[in-house]
């Protein structure tokens, strides 16, 4: 045991005062020190903390509050993300039975904008086809018609006046409907009654054109059926307002009509039919009828000189022939007043208030005469330079780009995607790559009717319109368009396309077709409300980028692989790969079976055009962040990738633009349960089938918005 020497064990001397303060300063220091120690440890272990930049411009608050708005926060995404990402929007709508979408608003803001372009005073520096444009729709709107008197005459210079009308005075000596065919085209009258004669592509190589001869546009729509054989009091009261004789002359007539045009509707099904060229020479042995070459020469000249047989055209030949022997078996008097209805009905929009009184639906004639006018002349004239002038607008260059990029970032997912896909054979995948890379995207309108002389070649002949008549206007205006159409036969096929439906300034959605392989991206859904380039590219790849997509997917679809880049005609895909691709639609079906009650099975592949399109666009704007770096978030709770996914979610009807919009006809299909349970479904097959979505918001396995199938759509 050690011991002190001198004192008893354990007992120490007592301390004194100054020992004792350095004690206390002791025992407060060395916690103190230790603090310091853990906390240089923690700042050297843990990354500093900096707050994520946000976005403070008033676009990103207008976002944030339009987010907020649509947004139930008190949802869980997890469990439902339809309910989350659209709930108060949902809810609003309802409540406010507001029947107005997101794309009415679009297609509302383009017709006020387009409008007010209409309205602008006519001045010296604009391209005199802008001034002329205007200028009829000015005369349209103030004055609104034009006498009859003026119809009389035009009936009287090509065929001795209207049989209805004129009565047991008309002479059939007068009249010929080839002469009059002739007479209509050079005054800029519809001349397309009994035969047309267009610019196609050539069957042999779709990249060049060719004339076709061919049965009118409205033989495929029947419409020469609906306006006599249902509409004989409309043709009697608008013969009657040209002071016709009602006599028992005028019964017979109509009767005539309506069984005349009954007769046409027996040609419908061969016009869609292909046919090869031939030499004029060879149809003229084959069809003797008529002098062709005399015949397509003077309905196309100026624009185009034809002086030999050795010309080739197309021709629906068995229709025509048909056609012909009809007409042939057809009293004069009966073939001039089926061409004077035909002209009338057609220039009606610029005739007296009692003929369009009776030639149109109530709906429109109760329409404001602005609007009226507007939709006329939209719908008549394509390309229309007023609708020209506001792509430009909307439309600017670096715009273009922006969306060029956009664009290609997801053909590139795609292409990536692709590499993966053992479905596919090579020679499948090879054709799809080929469709991409030659692909015509139209952004807004073609890129060539951004360039200022595209109005110089769209009217060769000035339209003097000082002192016109409506009427008068209309004529200068469509024989005007009648030379362009035919000079296209010369231009790229993008131009030839100008009649598609799908290019229209009627058609406001985006549209994939894939005979053209084309892509047509309206100014509709680019304006600025919908697409601005200073918008967050996570906003923008959610929303534009994604309805982009869903156009692409349309090249993951057997229907599209049975053409080409060029439009050629292919095999399609082999037995193997279709079954391989049900497999995944099959187990997308199987996957939403529990939420599902839609009656009509194509909905099954727009959850699967959702679900495609949401994985492009994600990948494409992942690939944009890596060039570009990462954007500032909006001022809410949210981070970016949250927010791309909740701009993906399917918040109204109005987004779906996938089938019915490419197919209107089977919107007649769909129960309104189906149309209406569209959107949480769509929504809830983004949020089931997207790893990412289930990544950024942290979704369990047990959740209801995640799926344990796997199921390969792209």
């Amino acid at each position: 045991m050690f011991v002190v020497v001198g004192k008893k064990p354990y007992e120490l001397e007592a301390p004194t005062c100054e020992y004792k303060r350095r004690l206390r300063k002791e025992e407060i220091a060395v916690p103190i020190a230790a603090l310091i120690v853990v906390i240089i440890l923690g700042v050297l272990m843990t990354p500093l903390y900096v707050p994520e930049e946000e976005c403070k411009t008033d676009l990103c608050t207008n976002e944030s509050i339009i987010i907020l708005r649509n947004i139930n926060p008190e949802i869980n995404p997890c469990d439902d993300f339809f309910q989350f990402a659209c709930g108060r929007k949902y809810l609003t709508d309802e409540i406010n039975n507001n029947p107005v979408t997101d794309n009415d608003k679009l297609i509302e803001q383009t017709r006020r904008d387009i409008l007010k372009l209409y309205n602008e005073p006519i001045k010296r520096e604009d391209h005199h086809v802008v001034n002329a444009m205007k200028m009829l729709f000015k005369t349209c709107v103030e004055s609104g018609e034009d006498s009859v008197a003026r119809v009389k005459e035009v009936f009287d210079t090509i065929g001795g006046g209207w049989p209805l009308i004129e009565g047991s005075n008309w002479e059939e000596t007068r009249f010929d409907w080839i002469e009059a065919t002739y007479k209509l085209r050079e005054l800029g009258y519809p001349f397309a009654i009994f035969l047309d004669v267009t610019v196609d592509d050539d069957p042999r190589n779709r990249h060049k054109a060719i004339l076709k001869v061919k049965l009118p546009y409205y033989f495929m729509k029947n419409e020469s059926n609906t306006y006599f054989a249902l509409n004989n009091d409309t043709v009697y009261n608008v013969a009657k307002i040209f002071e016709a004789n009602t006599t028992n002359d005028v019964t017979n007539d109509l009767e005539d009509l309506s069984k005349f045009a009954n007769l046409t509707t027996m040609l419908k099904g061969e016009i869609s039919r292909p046919y090869l060229p031939y030499t004029i020479s060879d149809i003229q042995k084959d069809i003797p009828a008529i002098d062709w070459l005399t015949f397509i020469h003077k309905i196309v000249t100026p624009t185009i000189e034809i002086d030999s047989g050795d010309y080739e055209i197309l021709m629906e030949q068995n229709s025509i022939k048909k056609w012909l022997d009809i007409i042939s078996k057809t009293s004069k008097r009966l073939q001039a007043n089926y061409m004077m209805w035909m002209v009338l009905q057609q220039t009606a929009p610029f005739l007296t208030s009692k003929l369009k009184n009776f030639i149109f639906p109530k709906k429109e004639l109760e329409k404001p005469q602005e609007e009226f006018c507007y939709n006329i002349i939209q719908k008549r004239f394509t390309p229309n330079p007023v609708s020209i002038l506001y792509a430009k607008t909307q439309l600017f260059k670096d715009k273009r780009k922006d969306v060029s990029n956009i664009v290609g970032n997801l053909k590139e997912a795609l292409l990536d995607r692709l590499k993966k896909d053992k479905r596919l054979l090579q020679s499948e995948k090879t054709n799809i790559k080929e469709k991409l890379s030659n692909m015509t995207v139209v952004i807004g309108e073609p890129e060539s009717y951004f360039a200022n002389i595209f109005f110089d070649e769209l009217f060769t002949d000035r339209v003097q319109f000082d002192n016109k008549s409506l009427l008068d206007l209309f004529t200068e205006l469509n024989k005007n368009y009648v030379n362009y159409m035919y000079g296209t036969i010369e231009k790229p096929k993008l131009e030839r396309h100008f009649r598609k439906w799908y290019m229209k300034p009627t058609w406001y959605f985006m549209y994939y077709d894939s005979r053209d392989n084309m892509l047509r991206l309206p100014t509709t859904q680019l304006q600025t409300i919908a697409f601005n380039e200073n918008k967050p590219k996570y906003l923008t790849y959610g929303t534009v980028g994604k309805k982009i997509a869903e156009q692409l997917s349309m090249l993951l679809r057997f229907t599209t692989s049975l053409y080409d880049k060029d439009g050629n005609s292919t095999t399609g895909w082999s037995p193997e790969t279709i079954v391989a691709f049900r497999q995944g639609t099959s187990c997308l079906e199987n996957d939403m079976e529990k939420f599902n009650s839609t009656t009509f099975s194509y909905l099954n592949f727009e959850y699967q055009a959702q679900v495609i399109a949401s994985k492009l666009c994600y990948e494409a704007y992942r690939k944009w962040v890596k060039l570009n770096g990462k954007e500032t978030k909006l001022d809410i709770y949210y981070n970016q990738k949250q927010l791309f996914w909740i701009s993906t979610a399917v918040c109204r009807l109005q987004d779906y633009s996938y089938f019915a919009m490419r197919n209107p006809s089977l919107m007649f299909h769909y129960s309104s349960e189906d149309l209406e349970e569209f959107p949480r479904l769509a929504t809830y097959a983004i949020a089931r089938h997207n790893f990412e979505f289930k990544k950024y918001f942290k979704c369990p396995p047990e959740a209801l918005m995640t799926s344990s199938k796997r199921c390969q759509l792209v």
